[in-house]
């Protein structure tokens, strides 16, 4: 029997359940602490602490989230009166699809029955989405969750829509524990290898860029020097963790092979099923790195226009 196997044989019986809850209530609130460490480590150990911890991180992390639909592009050849070559949709959370209250909703604005230009958005939103299809990742939607913002999608999210507005329906649990687990592996990264993100830095380079302060080549060689390697991208996110991350999520979804080993970095290797280290591919590359000068534009945009109350805290 392991070590924690036998401490929770060993304990649970000996406290009453009203003290296992007080527990549970004040771990993901204990200040200081990592903002993963409630639900990687702790959510498991008995029912009590799995129900107060997923209370706490719906209440915090899933209610007031917001998933982002953004897209801008050049006009195309005769448009249609209707079309809209700047689509924006904010969807929010409105309930749950199960009576298990696994499955969140998150609903767009609802139109009226006479609004024709806004059910021609709605349509213009469907097809863009529909034109690009991978699981846990879409080049026009951003996910706005606990103060920060990532690209790292639900990788069972669906859209769908009524003659009057449409919504997102996805697995929350599933997708705190996918997303919760990258930010373990991010902190683990940074304490490995002493590279960290830069954030912060990286919105004041901005303003000084866009006021002729500095050129980019400065504003990029003091993120470089302040990460602490040249693997950063110009929104101060590392970009060996998001390469990792990708690969991660390419494994999950079936379009890559099998992973590194978890104790390595090196995203320029995989390993295959004999263990032997092999090198990645021209598609595993471009799979890994994937849209990432228009990611770090996305989120650096999102990062500076944030009011203070809405700031990124937390670095995806």
């Amino acid at each position: 029997m392991s070590e924690e196997k036998q401490f929770r044989s060993k304990y649970y019986f000996w406290l009453p359940p009203e003290l296992w809850m007080r527990v549970a209530y004040f771990l993901p609130r204990i200040p200081d602490q990592p903002r993963w460490q409630a639900w990687v480590r702790y959510r498991t150990l008995n029912r009590a602490f799995k129900k107060e911890i997923e209370d706490y991180y719906f209440k915090h992390w899933i209610i007031g989230s917001e998933i982002q639909v953004k897209r801008g592009e050049p006009v195309p050849p005769d448009p249609p009166d209707s079309y809209s070559l700047y689509l924006h949709e904010c969807y929010v959370f409105s309930g749950f699809r199960d009576p298990e209250q696994r499955i969140a909703v998150f609903e767009g604005q609802r139109l009226e029955w006479t609004d024709i230009l806004g059910r021609e958005h709605l349509i213009q939103i469907g097809r863009m989405l529909e034109q690009f299809d991978e699981p846990g990742y879409h080049p026009y939607i951003t996910f706005k969750i606990e103060k920060g913002v990532t690209d790292l999608l639900p990788i069972d999210l669906r859209f769908g829509s009524t003659i009057t507005s449409s919504y997102f329906t996805f697995d929350w649990r599933t997708y705190l524990s996918i997303l919760l687990d990258e930010r373990r592996r991010l902190d683990e990264y940074e304490a490995v290898t002493g590279y960290k993100s830069q954030l912060r830095l990286a919105v004041e380079l901005r303003i000084k860029l866009e006021d002729s302060e500095i050129s980019h080549t400065e504003a990029m060689l003091q993120l470089v020097q302040a990460a602490g390697t040249d693997l950063v991208s110009h929104d101060g996110r590392l970009l060996a963790i998001r390469r990792r991350r990708r690969f991660r999520l390419g494994v999950k979804t079936g379009k890559l092979r099998l992973r590194p080993p978890l104790h390595s970095y090196h995203i320029a290797y995989h390993y295959d099923e004999s263990g032997v280290r092999c090198t990645m591919n021209v598609l595993e590359r471009r799979f890994t790195q994937l849209d990432e000068e228009h990611v770090a534009e996305t989120l650096l945009d999102y990062s500076i226009t944030s009011d203070n109350e809405y700031n990124v805290q937390i670095e995806w």
